[in-house]
């Protein structure tokens, strides 16, 4: 994957995160079962996988362009030229 799909894919799961822990918060009661609890667990876990794949991403992101300067180095080009 590249990086922006991995940013579109974390900001999906964070997003989808909160917006649980809102609705329930919102409708949870009315249903007569308290959801707040278990949703609010569900969303935080959402919102750590996001930022936990951000992290991941970033961290292969720059060992990938750490790799392709290595072998731009190799062949004897500049990298400013790229």
């Amino acid at each position: 994957q590249t990086l922006m799909g991995i940013i579109q894919t974390s900001l999906s799961l964070i997003g989808f995160g909160f917006a649980m822990v809102l609705f329930f918060r919102q409708f949870g009661g009315e249903a007569g079962v308290d959801l707040r609890m278990p949703a609010r667990n569900f969303g935080m876990f959402l919102v750590i996988m996001g930022v936990s794949i951000v992290a991941v991403g970033l961290f292969e992101h720059r060992r990938r362009f750490t790799d392709i300067r290595n072998t731009v180095n190799e062949l004897q080009y500049p990298v400013e030229k790229l």
